[in-house]
């Protein structure tokens, strides 16, 4: 699916290969940012707990839904989104972006409705 001006397209993640890209932008984005907040012992461990290949695999067997969203021909980031039926409700539960990709998404241009 593309969405608006910046070439911006969400693709929903659904094999093995695509949920190793979320798990490799996990890390890339994670390090980055948190190492300096909580320290690298910490990301680690996150990392392995909820957002390694085997985690995020798992989320998704489990009805969460993940997305790779994609500038041009680069992986730009991820979101998951959690729904509730019985609530009638969804949950944006991780959106997250590289650095160097912020200024070409928005909100906007990623919405998958």
């Amino acid at each position: 699916m593309s969405n608006g001006a910046s070439n911006c397209e969400i693709t929903r993640v659904s094999t093995p290969d695509e949920i190793r890209v979320v798990a490799d932008l996990a890390r890339e984005i994670w390090t980055r940012h948190f190492v300096p907040i909580i320290g690298p012992a910490q990301v680690d461990h996150m990392l392995a707990t909820i957002q390694s290949a085997a985690a995020i695999g798992q989320q998704v067997d489990d009805g969460v839904e993940y997305w790779l969203v994609r500038v041009g021909d680069d992986n730009a980031g991820y979101f998951a989104l959690v729904f509730d039926p019985d609530a009638r409700s969804v949950m944006l539960s991780k959106f997250y972006l590289l650095d160097r990709r912020r200024e070409a998404v928005t909100g906007g241009n990623v919405y998958p409705g």
